[in-house]
């Protein structure tokens, strides 16, 4: 063992250090919990931001843009194109029945050039999550990285329909590191 290698070494005033690793089991509420970890400086922090921040910072004047699962196709992608958007919700005039997106609208056109004149009923996904305003910005990310990549929230009143996508979440993270 060491200490038998180092005996004639050693003398009375030294002082010998032995550490045991164990498995960290009665430090679990603290090493291992990471709330107390970034409390402590211990993992970098991550903004805490809600969706009705994201939201505020990105679509406060932007009405949100849908369509119908009886308007074509073609239309549809004339929305797309027209308001830059890459996702529509698609409601059946009173509820969001599913979504729209870009890679829906490209697959069906590509199999059938003229399906521009079918209508969006055949070609939409499912719609989009609703996902409520206190939700925080780690919980929307995990949901933003699954297709199709956008959420729908209410607004401040409750009935007013918010979507927020990866590109609002960016713009949203970027303004506030700028500020």
């Amino acid at each position: 063992t060491w200490l038998d290698q180092n005996r004639d070494s050693l003398n009375s005033d030294m002082v010998v250090v032995v550490l045991f690793p164990d498995t960290g089991f009665r430090y679990l509420s603290k090493t291992y919990n990471d709330a107390w970890m970034s409390d402590h400086g211990f993992v970098e922090t991550r903004p805490d931001m809600t969706v009705a921040e994201i939201g505020h910072t990105t679509t406060k004047d932007r009405k949100l843009i849908s369509v119908t699962k009886t308007t074509t196709l073609g239309e549809a992608v004339h929305q797309m194109t027209e308001h830059g958007i890459s996702q529509l919700p698609v409601s059946d005039g009173t509820a969001i029945v599913g979504s729209l997106t870009e890679s829906d609208v490209l697959s069906r056109l590509v199999q059938s050039p003229e399906a521009s004149a079918d209508p969006v009923q055949l070609v939409i996904g499912e719609p989009l999550p609703v996902v409520p305003e206190s939700m925080h910005l780690q919980d929307l990310t995990k949901i933003l990285e699954s297709s199709p990549g956008a959420v729908l929230t209410s607004g401040a009143n409750g009935t007013e329909m918010r979507i927020i996508t990866k590109s609002d979440l960016i713009r949203s993270l970027s303004s506030r590191v700028l500020h």
